[in-house]
């Protein structure tokens, strides 16, 4: 499966980023996350904050004990929660919101595909700053601006 993902800015999406990965880390810290944030702009937002996790065929949204806590469509979650398109995921109060784009199934499998799960990686794997829009980690993108970890198309 595939999430889209990208950050909302007063109703303005800036980013589009592919993940195809079961857990998709978001926080602070670029060396574990895969959507990271630099702490100067975002100090609310935890080094390892929430991951999606793909489960029976659906993305949930997990706090990862995060200290200002992760809020789906403006309620704060204590236990996993499904996300759909549309869905806005908040890290801590004030913090950044990602917009779920779209969650796309993934083809069937045959026997004999080489077909790899994971990352959808582009020309550019080495990590960077969420400050940096046309590069990161992991994921690909059309980046407007955005701050996350993922390479532009």
């Amino acid at each position: 499966m595939k999430i889209v993902l990208a950050e909302d800015r007063s109703g303005q999406l800036h980013g589009e980023h592919s993940f195809t990965s079961d857990v998709i880390r978001v926080g602070r810290d670029p060396a574990v996350c895969h959507y990271f944030f630099p702490q100067e702009q975002w100090p609310m937002v935890s080094r390892k904050h929430a991951e999606f996790r793909l489960s029976e065929g659906r993305y949930l949204i997990a706090d990862a004990n995060s200290r200002f806590g992760t809020f789906v469509n403006g309620q704060r979650i204590t236990d996993p929660v499904e996300v759909r398109v549309g869905s806005q995921v908040q890290l801590g109060t004030g913090g950044p919101i990602l917009r779920v784009i779209s969650i796309e199934q993934a083809p069937l499998s045959r026997p004999g595909d080489t077909a790899r799960a994971g990352w959808e990686y582009s020309s550019s794997a080495a990590p960077v700053s969420a400050d940096d829009p046309v590069h990161s980690k992991n994921a690909n993108s059309s980046a407007n601006g955005a701050q996350a970890g993922a390479s532009e198309n």
